[in-house]
């Protein structure tokens, strides 16, 4: 019988749950579950040893199901088209209320991963202001958890949202200003972390960034790397 705690992973099919299923893994420490919607998809996490508990972000009941039995869950949130081209606050916020609601059903502790901020004031961003107001959800009902503030993904450079093409990097600001990103490996790396000592951390926020760079710094990255 395998009497390790079990720490149930949201989003272990993408980058940032995936990063954090092989932070995990490499620690040895916890059981681990993957929350999946479609279990097909998560054939490879299974082959490594994970459990796959089926869930929907969108389903309470189906959440309470998946996390019984967790010492902890790893949640995130996730307002974004496939595409990235659109954004839907209204169904992050959804998203989120049930997953704080279905760990306090579950009476399980919650690592939430949202996004960095300076301070708790609005920022004008629908995608940013929404997991603030997550947070402010999170703490009226009192669930004992950890909230991560990643900066900006490394991981989303090259993608269609943030393009490598023909010589040229296209961001979101001016060339040369400085911003806070974030490997997802290093995310990963951050909860294990936090896990190792998780009730030192509940009730505490960390924002987490790997450097400050700027496209120019980027480019030139990219340019020392691809000769």
């Amino acid at each position: 019988m395998d009497d390790r705690p079990l720490i149930v992973v949201c989003g272990a099919t993408g980058n940032q749950g995936g990063a954090v299923v092989d932070a995990l893994l490499a620690r040895g420490t916890w059981q681990l579950a993957a929350l999946v919607r479609n279990p097909e998809r998560g054939r490879k996490l299974a082959e490594r040893g994970v459990e796959l508990r089926r869930g929907d972000f969108l389903d309470e009941g189906s959440l309470v199901t998946a996390f019984s039995g967790a010492h902890a869950v790893f949640g995130i949130t996730q307002p974004w088209s496939p595409d990235y081209r659109r954004v839907d606050p209204a169904i992050e916020l959804r998203q989120g209320k049930t997953l704080i609601n279905a760990c306090a059903a579950a009476r399980t502790k919650l690592i939430f991963s949202t996004a960095l901020l300076r301070d708790d004031k609005p920022t004008g961003l629908p995608h940013v202001d929404s997991k603030l107001e997550l947070e402010g959800y999170l703490r009226k009902k009192n669930l004992p958890a950890a909230v991560l503030g990643p900066g900006s993904f490394m991981d989303n450079i090259g993608l269609e949202i943030f393009p490598v093409r023909r010589g040229k990097v296209r961001g979101f600001v001016d060339a040369d200003a400085k911003v806070p990103l974030i490997a997802c490996r290093d995310i990963g790396r951050a909860t294990a972390s936090v896990l190792d000592d998780l009730d030192a951390h509940l009730g505490k926020r960390l924002n987490l960034v790997t450097g400050m760079y700027s496209g120019l710094d980027i480019c030139d990255a990219l340019s020392r790397v691809r000769g």
